[in-house]
Order: structure tokens, then C-alpha cells, then sequence
């Protein structure tokens, strides 16, 4: 059954709603830090460090390292996980270190032993810089894309060689996505919104 204009309409108003949420998300989700804003503490490693690996029903995994497990809360988690040098820290880092670390909370953002950085802070702030402009503009995108049919109050239509023809807005949000997804892959690039490389 053929849906009426005010139903298509409250559709779109849902996805306005959808979309404007998805937006203020990114202003919460992976916030990028100054150095100056960090707290400094030189911990020692009494526990071996751990590594964690947690994944959902639907395949998708995060990955952590935690410090001291058992005592303190400190980790490294997220695109900040993503930017720790895995090898070096494997290979250099024992019980018994002293370790200085620049935190917010308990997450760990710059991580040293005896001035070598395992931590690489300025990429995983231009990471997660990158990940907020990807997310928002396709976001914002579906925004407005959602808004434009709410503006007409009745089914807006177009005339081609005399037939008339309504115009499917579910169809012109479909490619406006898949066009600003492909714009967006070209220029920012897939690695900035993408988990998957992470390491173990």
C-alpha cells in the first residue's frame, strides 16, 4: 500500500532526529586532547601488562592495554591504542620499569620509559581530528537531506515529456550518501574511520 505524503514525511522527520543525534555524538566521542591538559605520573610496572581484546556478537572488536591490571585503572584503549608502538613496547617494557605516563582520567595518551615515547600522541589527535570530520560530514549530510522534504507540504513532483512523476526522496538520500561516503573516502581516507587494523 502506497504510503501518503504526511507518512513519508514523518519518516524523514525521524531521520532528521537520527541524523542530528549521530551529529552531537561526534562532539562526545573520541575528543582530542592538548598536551598541556594532561596529568603526569611516573608509575612503576609491578604487574605484567595486559592486552585485551574485546569483540561483539556482530564480529567488531576493540582492542586495550591495561597497566598494572590489578592495582590501577590505567589503560590505553581506542585510536589511542592504535598509535602505541606494539613491538617496542613487547620488547622493551618489563616488570620493574618505571614508567612515565600523560593521562585524562585513567586513559593513558603519552607513555615513556627513560625518554623514549611508545605512545604517538600527535598522530592519534590528528586520527581522531580526521575521524570527527568524517563522521560529521556524512552525517550532516544526511541531515539535510532528510530536512529538504519536510519543507514541502505536498508531494513535490517534476514533468518530463508530459508525465508527471513524484520525486523519491528515499532514493535521492540513498545516492546522496553514497556520494558524499566515496567524496569522503577520496580526500579524508577510510583509514581514519576505520577500526580494523588495529593491533593485537
Amino acid at each position: 500500500m502506497e504510503k501518503t505524503w504526511q507518512e513519508k514525511k514523518k519518516t524523514f522527520k525521524i531521520g532528521t532526529f537520527a541524523f542530528l543525534f549521530l551529529i552531537v555524538i561526534t562532539f562526545i566521542q573520541t575528543p582530542e586532547y592538548e598536551k598541556e591538559n594532561l596529568t603526569y605520573k611516573t608509575i612503576e610496572l609491578n604487574e605484567e601488562p595486559e592486552f585485551r581484546k574485546n569483540c561483539n556478537g556482530r564480529g567488531s572488536c576493540s582492542y586495550s592495554l591495561e597497566l598494572n591490571p590489578k592495582t590501577t585503572d590505567f589503560n590505553i584503549s581506542g585510536i589511542d591504542y592504535k598509535y602505541l608502538k606494539h613491538r617496542q613496547f613487547k620488547r622493551n617494557i618489563k616488570i620493574g620499569d618505571k614508567l612515565t605516563i600523560g593521562i585524562i582520567d585513567d586513559l593513558v595518551l603519552t607513555l615513556s620509559k627513560n625518554g623514549t615515547e611508545y605512545l604517538q600522541f600527535n598522530k592519534a589527535q590528528f586520527h581522531k581530528q580526521r575521524n570527527r570530520l568524517f563522521s560529521r560530514y556524512l552525517f550532516s549530510t544526511g541531515f539535510l537531506l532528510c530536512l529538504i522534504p519536510l519543507l514541502f507540504n505536498k508531494q513535490p513532483k517534476i514533468k518530463s515529456d508530459g508525465i508527471e512523476s513524484e520525486i523519491n526522496f528515499g532514493w535521492i538520500l540513498g545516492v546522496g550518501l553514497a556520494i558524499c561516503l566515496l567524496i569522503l573516502i577520496s580526500t579524508i581516507g577510510l583509514n581514519f574511520i576505520s577500526g580494523g587494523e588495529f593491533a593485537e
